[in-house]
């Protein structure tokens, strides 16, 4: 008899620890959640908190502090992505859209646009990362890169060309780490981007065909800022964590 009322104890124990537990992990209704910048509206959200964290569900909206247009589109699934991912430029034109399913994107092409529509970029997704090889073009729909991406990150470039065809120096991009020179399409340079195990971490500057500043920044093993100057004046600084 006393084994039977000490095993029921234990049991009453054990379930008054978990009722302890489960009002501890108290889950909030969704919430919307605005970020401003300089009385600016930057960013949207929805969310709920759960242990005192705040976890995104539902859509994420991003705006262009220059002019207020919408910049990205991100879909979340308990703090996972889940949904369309969409990208804006500031002119509203569709920069690229794509899918991701509980965190990885979903696999196909993923196809950039210039403002004006014409095709940027393309890129195959395997097992949810970036492989194979990719294409980069000109406005002119001329082929501009063939890079090669391995494990989700950009491994080497396999070559560059001007608008007519004609092959340029490609830096010393190899297995992740090296220089990428771009090139405008009459083969004067764009930028100069240095890269450690296929991530951007320094990209000192990036000049237009007439020679004028169009981004700059600071990275160091790939994080820092990026700021990127617009004909009106404006100027934005994006953080890359």
């Amino acid at each position: 008899m006393r084994l039977i009322f000490m095993i029921l104890g234990a049991f009453i124990l054990l379930s008054s620890c978990n009722t302890s537990n489960s009002s501890n992990s108290k889950k909030s209704k969704n919430f919307e959640v605005k970020r401003y910048k300089n009385e600016t509206l930057v960013e949207v959200y929805n969310a709920y908190t759960l242990n005192g964290d705040t976890i995104k569900d539902g859509e994420q909206r991003e705006y262009y502090l220059s002019n207020g247009k919408l910049s990205y589109i991100r879909n979340y699934k308990d703090g996972n992505l889940n949904g369309l991912i969409k990208h804006y430029y500031d002119n509203g034109a569709v920069e690229c859209s794509y899918e991701f399913i509980n965190d990885k994107k979903k696999d196909g092409e993923i196809i950039n646009f210039f403002p004006n529509g014409q095709i940027a970029a393309k890129r195959q997704v395997v097992g949810g990362k970036y492989e194979n090889e990719a294409y980069t073009y000109y406005t002119s729909g001329k082929v501009k890169e063939l890079l090669f991406y391995k494990n989700d990150k950009l491994d080497h470039v396999i070559y560059t060309k001007d608008n007519t065809g004609k092959e340029l120096t490609i830096g010393s991009l190899k297995n992740g780490s090296g220089s990428r020179i771009t090139y405008h399409p009459d083969g004067k340079i764009e930028a100069v981007s240095v890269y450690k195990d296929g991530k951007l971490i320094w990209k000192p500057l990036s000049l237009d065909s007439l020679g004028n500043i169009r981004s700059s920044g600071d990275l160091i093993d790939g994080k820092g800022y990026h700021i990127r100057y617009y004909d009106n004046g404006y100027a934005d600084t994006i953080n890359v964590n």
